[in-house]
């Protein structure tokens, strides 16, 4: 079994490696550097997570008024090391390979399944960015 083996961890790990690949293959038209254009992708759906449920939990439940890291320099403090992990883990480990191998075998329907997944992942983040601005708003009137 392989260190990099995600059996029993549960199936955010398999979807997280899902998104990956599909966002990999997808910027993987020779025009563009992939790996770069992937991560770009998944830290911003991250960062936008990050910053719906801290605001969530700000605004509501602390009831602090804060400013996030959203802007100036903060940004590119968080991306750089990061960006720098991911490439690392990626390419110097080897786990981009094995994510490539695990889903070259993928059915149709498990293309299909994993996609709409996708998908949905997608637009429910930024609904919850959208609502956790519009909770902020009438919660703390900012």
């Amino acid at each position: 079994m392989s260190r990099y083996d995600t059996n029993g961890r549960g199936i955010m790990i398999k979807f997280i490696k899902y998104f990956y690949i599909r966002i990999f293959n997808y910027f993987s038209d020779g025009s563009s550097v992939p790996l770069f254009r992937t991560f770009a992708i998944i830290f911003v759906m991250a960062y936008l997570n990050v910053l719906s449920l801290s605001t969530l939990i700000f605004s509501v439940w602390l009831n602090v008024k804060a400013n996030l890291p959203a802007e100036g320099f903060w940004p590119l403090v968080i991306i750089v090391p990061t960006y720098a992990m991911f490439y690392h883990y990626l390419k110097r480990h080897g786990y981009h390979d094995l994510i490539v191998k695990e889903y070259s075998t993928e059915t149709k329907r498990q293309k299909s399944i994993w996609g709409w997944l996708a998908i949905v992942y997608i637009i429910s983040s930024m609904m919850l960015f959208v609502f956790a601005l519009w909770i902020r708003q009438v919660v703390r009137g900012y």
